[in-house]
């Protein structure tokens, strides 16, 4: 059927939750660890996208219904709808001193699309690049980062932070050559889908392919993920009813 969604609030794992849920009913919060209810593979899932992105920039991201980037990157760790932070990159993690110091260890064997290893080195060029890059530049404001070997990290921030699980859950992990490089014209992640940018037309079609070595590849059903931008929430909603994409996100008024 056709799914919907009232435009009430922007749960951290949004693209999981509609990926998982496909367009059936009974949906559930999709996260790291969780199962599709869909089971076997599908060949693709629509998406309706009311403006067009920003470009690949991952410091400068819208934070509602931007299934493009939730699609290409990967974050340190989730917060779930609770505010709960769930592993993502990090396989184990904690808070420690006081809540000023944040220590992960990062899953290994897992690469970037161009190949390179996701390992600590590129967890601190991106919240490097988030401490001097985007709308969030002062949630980063003096932090010191260690890397003692590649796959553990250490974030420290100069005094206790009481909602530090937003923090560390935001940035968008991406190779520290691509961030210093600044061309974000394709963009370079290691999330569970790739951009096809033979079959993408900016600020019109974005298509997207599965990342079958995905370290959580089972929650992602669908072979292929197709981002449609449409000029209004009028014509969004028009194309959901009349099945040119399979689901989105919109606001009651307008349905």
């Amino acid at each position: 059927m056709r799914r919907i969604h009232a435009r009430l609030a922007a749960p951290a794992a949004a693209l999981a939750l509609l990926l998982a849920a496909g367009c059936t009913s009974g949906a559930t919060q999709g996260q790291a660890g969780s199962q599709s209810s869909a089971g076997a593979e599908k060949e693709q899932l629509t998406l309706a996208f009311e403006t067009d992105p920003y470009g690949w920039d991952p410091s400068n991201q819208p934070g509602f219904q931007n299934w493009q980037a939730e699609a290409v990157w990967d974050q340190l760790v989730l917060c779930d709808a609770n505010g709960k932070l769930q592993p993502n990159l990090a396989d184990t993690f904690e808070m420690t001193d006081q809540n000023k110091t944040f220590k992960a260890h990062i899953r290994e064997g897992v690469k970037f699309s161009d190949g390179t290893p996701v390992d600590s080195a590129a967890v601190a060029a991106s919240f490097d690049f988030a401490s001097k890059n985007g709308g969030s530049v002062a949630d980063y404001r003096g932090i010191k980062i260690a890397t003692p070997d590649a796959q553990n990290v250490s974030i420290t921030w100069p005094e206790s932070q009481q909602v530090m699980a937003n923090k560390v859950c935001s940035p968008r992990i991406a190779p520290a050559a691509w961030l210093k490089a600044k061309k974000f014209d394709v963009p370079v992640g290691s999330g569970p889908y790739v951009l096809d940018t033979a079959a993408t037309t900016t600020g019109s079609t974005y298509t997207f392919t599965k990342n079958e070595d995905h370290f959580a590849a089972e929650n992602y059903p669908y072979k292929k993920l197709v981002v449609k931008v449409f000029a209004s929430p009028a014509a969004a909603v028009a194309a959901l009813r009349t099945g040119q994409v399979d689901a989105g996100l919109v606001n009651l008024t307008d349905v």
